[in-house]
């Protein structure tokens, strides 16, 4: 009987042992773990379709007046974008307190593409009080006197990233990701290259607005994204970073022009390493200051001018906290710069450009060539697009002193930035010197600007 019962026992299958339920504790743990991947899975959704950092379109505007409207059926060195006010002309009127400049509304054949379809309805070109708006072909300064420098170029603009789309135009990948705008042309030609650092806890495509304005004037644009978000790394990271991104772009940015599916067939723009400028906003004029001095690292390019915008100088020795990345000495015409260097500021920098680190010290520590313009009825993040993304917009509005509207401090830059490259890269000083011996022209007012040789 015993051997029998130990047959039995050992000739029986195994039961499959069940396993005990997790704990509440590890069940609220998996919950919150899928309750976190579908908002990470959502926000990369609505980033992937809405950041400009893929392949983006122009964002949108406040104004009903497009910066550039694509016209139907032309190739795209063809296209005439039609030029628009800034505001209507009551708006513009009650922000720079000047009559009307009598002028007729552009003549109907400017308005119609080449379908024969009307662009604009005639409406828009009238005010609210029933009179003409500016001219179309011109803005107007402040003395009712035109400058073609603060109107949009003759150039279409083409933009892409560097991520988001095909990986197999670069032979080695950017250090950093990269937007980048270019003229649209049919047939080869080089442009000036000017390379965007952007501020502390800013994105390069807040900027986009305002830098396609230079670039329709004939200059190819590259902005990286030195951090992905709030940007403790500190400036020498990002100065070392900009060095990078100029010694790739030497190698890379005219493959990348001419290997890109969609850049090779829209323009054959190639850049011209001749004449290379550096830009900045806030942080970024840091940056870029701390680069064409080779503080911590060494351009591969040769800098021939540099636009900064509202630069910071965050971490000084007149701040509060000493980050030991300062690019100013504090000292009165003690810096010899190597290129001829413009420094933008605004009237209402307040904390986010505050005294003692702003554009003020930059222009004071610099020996020459540098010029200084100011705005005085604008803040730090007047420069930004009108929409750079939900909740952000507000608080950018609401953390720095603001002026009246952004669109108008976007076209003061861009005009600027445009003389100031025209006359050190280009040669071409008239509408510099215009500036500086009328600074009425400009459509914003600016205050007298001053240069030291």
């Amino acid at each position: 009987m015993a051997a029998r019962l130990a047959l039995l026992v050992s000739s029986r299958r195994s039961l499959p042992t069940l396993q005990p339920l997790p704990p509440p504790r590890a069940l609220s743990r998996i919950a919150s773990l899928l309750v976190t991947s579908l908002l990470a899975v959502s926000f990369l959704s609505f980033a992937s379709n809405a950041s400009p950092l893929r392949d983006a379109s122009p964002l949108p505007d406040a104004s009903p007046f497009p910066d550039a409207s694509p016209l139907p059926d032309v190739p795209y060195d063809q296209q005439q974008p039609i030029p628009e006010p800034l505001a209507s002309l009551q708006s513009w009127q009650s922000l720079q307190n000047v009559s009307s400049p009598s002028s007729a509304v552009p003549p109907a054949s400017r308005l119609i593409g080449a379908a024969g379809t009307a662009h604009l309805p005639a409406a828009t070109l009238l005010g609210a009080d029933g009179t003409a708006v500016l001219p179309a072909s011109k803005l107007i300064g402040a003395d009712g006197t035109p400058g073609k420098v603060f109107s949009w170029g003759s150039y279409k603009v083409v933009q892409r990233s560097s991520i988001g789309g095909p990986m197999f135009v670069f032979k080695v990948l950017p250090p950093r990701p990269l937007l980048l705008w270019a003229p649209a042309t049919s047939s080869p030609q080089s442009f000036p290259v000017v390379l965007f650092q952007h501020g502390w806890a800013t994105h390069n495509y807040w900027f986009g607005d305002m830098l396609k304005r230079v670039v329709s004037h004939g200059y190819i644009v590259v902005a990286p994204q030195m951090y992905p978000l709030i940007g403790l790394t500190g400036a020498i990271y990002e100065m070392k970073g900009s060095c990078a991104v100029i010694r790739w772009l030497k190698d890379n940015l005219k493959d990348w022009l001419a290997r890109h599916p969609i850049l090779h067939r829209r323009t054959k723009a190639s850049p011209d390493w001749s004449k290379f400028a550096l830009t900045g906003h806030s942080r970024g004029g840091k940056v870029a200051f701390g680069v064409l001095r080779e503080l911590f690292c060494k351009s591969a390019v040769a800098i021939k001018a540099q636009f900064l915008l509202d630069p910071v100088n965050g971490g000084g020795e007149r701040s509060s906290f000493k980050s030991g990345d300062s690019v100013l000495t504090y000292v009165p015409n003690s810096i010899q710069v190597s290129a001829p260097v413009a420094v933008l500021g605004t009237g209402l920098g307040g904390s986010c450009a505050p005294e003692g680190d702003n554009y003020k010290e930059f222009y004071s520590d610099m020996v020459g060539p540098v010029w200084k313009f100011v705005v005085p009825g604008y803040g730090h993040a007047d420069f930004f697009n009108n929409w750079i993304g939900p909740g952000i917009t507000f608080i950018s509005k609401h953390f720095c002193k603001n002026g009246p509207a952004r669109k108008p401090m976007r076209v003061v830059t861009g005009g600027l930035m445009v003389a100031f490259l025209q006359a050190k890269l280009l040669g071409d000083s008239a509408d510099l010197d215009d500036l500086m011996a009328n600074p009425g022209h400009s459509p914003v007012p600016i205050s007298q600007p001053v240069t030291k040789p």
